[in-house]
């Protein structure tokens, strides 16, 4: 259930109002007054939200003793059915597909569908509960048309993406299930639409759920780059270059003489605690299938290039800024987003080690880069 349209929340005097406008003043729709109880319910009522979610949230901000809970139970049962009957909320028939709960990053996930359209990668991310999701999804095996009568932001081969005012209108040319998509700007409400089931639905869906779960984590100042890793004295490492540059042949190097865990093979989530750079599992791994669901510190970034010879390559801060920026893959469709970017890898640059390798496929490139790390580690450790 949610508030339905044409109703404005506004102050008179000391009291709030729910009162009608625009279609329902012609429909002659009355208004209601609130108490504070009311205020916050119909606050929640923003967004999507089961009748058991909302009156979980309602309980758990009211820390409601056990006691308590019938009697507020009723007075919530109460006030609900006092303003569905005013016409002022409304169900939304799609929360009634099955859902299913995950947490990614520390983002919380609900995904509305069948369960066979989740790639198993979810699995490893799956949550009990999630009360008040930060992104919600509702998939549609129903063809939805993209919109086009917004501003074109960007096409490819791949990706087609329409800016329509209040929300994106996104596609996915290449896919085999025909995905498109309604993305809120908020990030916190989603509609994917799979116009085409095959074998392939799946992986196709699960894609594109990437791309709503990365506009979701830039709100959160979290962002996805292009990257291998693998964990090395406790901390990640990243190592980040254009496809078929060598990211696997490197940590499998790592692997073979360092018996170093991989945490992901193709893409990571990097987000700063408590001004300190950490690495999330994500269930998006390319094709190397080599995935994590912990968190780590961050060591730092290689960025690597194809050599002849193996070398260590420093660079000027406003080159770590730029190049690691550019290794990132979240969301850069508005200036202001380019901004965001560049301001995270301003702000990572100085608390981590970033240097260019260049390198061959040689166990001595990667001989060279475990020294160097071990030297700025002692150094790290010392300063600090």
């Amino acid at each position: 259930m949610k508030q339905a349209a044409n109703y404005s929340l506004v102050k008179i005097a000391d009291s709030f109002y729910i009162l009608p406008y625009g279609q329902n003043i012609a429909n002659h729709r009355r208004g209601v007054r609130l108490n504070d109880t009311g205020i916050f319910l119909w606050n929640l009522l923003a967004q999507e939200h089961s009748k058991e979610e909302l009156f979980e949230l309602f309980i758990r901000h009211y820390e409601a003793e056990p006691e308590e809970v019938d009697s507020m139970r009723a007075d919530f049962n109460s006030f609900l059915s006092r303003l569905t009957s005013l016409g002022m909320i409304v169900s939304d028939r799609r929360t009634s597909l099955p859902f299913r709960n995950f947490v990614i990053g520390g983002i919380s996930i609900r995904i509305y569908g069948a369960s066979f359209l989740l790639f198993s990668s979810f699995d490893a991310f799956e949550a009990a509960s999630c009360p008040d999701p930060d992104l919600t999804i509702r998939i549609h095996t129903a063809p939805e048309p993209v919109r086009k009568d917004g501003t074109l932001i960007l096409h490819n081969p791949d990706f087609v993406l329409y800016d329509c005012d209040e929300f994106y209108s996104c596609s996915f040319p290449s896919s085999a299930s025909f995905i498109s998509a309604k993305l809120a700007k908020s990030g916190k409400d989603a509609d994917l639409f799979c116009c085409s089931l095959s074998p392939e639905s799946s992986v196709d869906i699960f894609h594109a759920i990437r791309l709503l779960y990365l506009y979701r984590a830039e709100f959160q100042n979290i962002f996805a780059i292009h990257s291998a890793s693998v964990l090395y004295h406790g901390k990640a490492w990243l190592f980040s270059a254009p496809s078929g540059t060598g990211k696997s042949t490197h940590t499998a190097l790592w692997q073979k003489y360092f018996h170093t865990p991989v945490i992901n093979g193709d893409l990571n989530l990097i987000t700063l605690k408590n001004n300190v750079p950490y690495v999330h599992g994500l269930p998006w791994c390319g094709t190397s299938g080599i995935f994590d669901t912990a968190s780590y510190p961050l060591g730092g970034i290689i960025l690597l290039r194809q050599s002849e010879n193996d070398f260590i390559e420093e660079l000027p801060a406003e080159e770590q800024i730029l190049s690691v920026a550019q290794r990132f893959i979240s969301p850069a469709w508005t200036p202001e987003q380019l901004n965001t970017l560049l301001s995270f890898s301003d702000e990572l640059h100085d608390k981590i080690y970033i240097r260019r390798l260049h390198c061959t496929k040689k166990e001595s490139a990667a001989r060279l880069m475990q020294k160097e790390i071990n030297i700025w580690e002692k150094g790290f450790y010392n300063e600090n």
